[in-house]
């Protein structure tokens, strides 16, 4: 069973919404590719549908990943489901990657969209009560007043702000929200940040690192984790 905290001495493989340099992003098929690479975790993206489901989609439209069109919020789950993904497969639940993942990783879900925390919640309290344990899930968003909501509603969650630039106390704002973890752009790294994170008793997640080089870089600045479409590059 993977566990974050057993992670001290070892830099975090996660797959950025799957293995998506090797496969149509957050798909079955990119999330087992990144299973089968070995990463640590997987990141998906998770939006509302009109009909009231979580599916895990990135953009605000299908356009883009399948041979339909149409806003995600303006199309029922039954209408999603019948659109053919490039890849051939069908755009799956929240609740069907995570029973699909089935805790043979960490899933890192990202909120795209407001009020969906209650049922954030509420899904991880079930798969909780059916043997999946804290450590299988983080939260991260760039929509912090959500991940607010999040801790509200279950204080044992874990959640990560996402940040696209440094804030003047980005610290300070992590540690009010009472997470764990900050994901920062990998453009606004500095050896002062990582270490006043760790000083803090913070971890830091990078993304999304691509270039071996740049993989290097960032492993060298003592960061945590790192997220990529090519987690075997990690």
């Amino acid at each position: 069973m993977f566990l974050i905290q057993s992670l001290d001495a070892y830099v975090i493989k996660i797959a950025h919404r799957g293995a998506s340099g090797y496969a149509l992003e957050n798909t079955l098929e990119a999330f087992e590719k990144a299973i089968a690479m070995g990463c640590d975790g997987i990141e998906l993206d998770v939006r509302r549908c009109a009909s009231g489901e979580l599916v895990v989609v990135h953009d605000e439209s299908i356009d883009r990943i399948s041979n339909e069109t149409g806003l995600v919020e303006n199309l029922t789950l039954t209408q999603l489901k019948n659109a053919t993904l490039k890849n051939g497969e069908s755009i799956v639940t929240l609740q069907e990657a995570l029973e699909y993942i089935n805790g043979r990783v960490f899933t890192d879900i990202e909120l795209k969209v407001c009020g969906v925390a209650h049922d954030i919640v509420e899904m991880i309290n079930n798969l909780i009560a059916r043997g999946f344990n804290h450590s299988h899930f983080i939260v991260s968003s760039f929509i912090h007043e959500e991940l607010a909501k999040v801790k509200t509603l279950n204080e044992n969650v874990h959640i990560m702000p996402l940040f696209v630039a440094e804030l003047v106390d980005c610290v300070g704002y992590t540690k009010n929200l009472k997470a764990s973890y900050v994901g920062m752009a990998k453009e606004f790294l500095s050896q002062k940040l990582v270490k006043d994170i760790h000083n803090n008793g913070l971890r830091i997640f990078v993304y999304t690192v691509n270039e071996p080089v740049l993989i290097d870089k960032m492993k060298n600045l003592g960061i945590d984790g790192i997220m990529s479409d090519y987690p075997d590059l990690i």
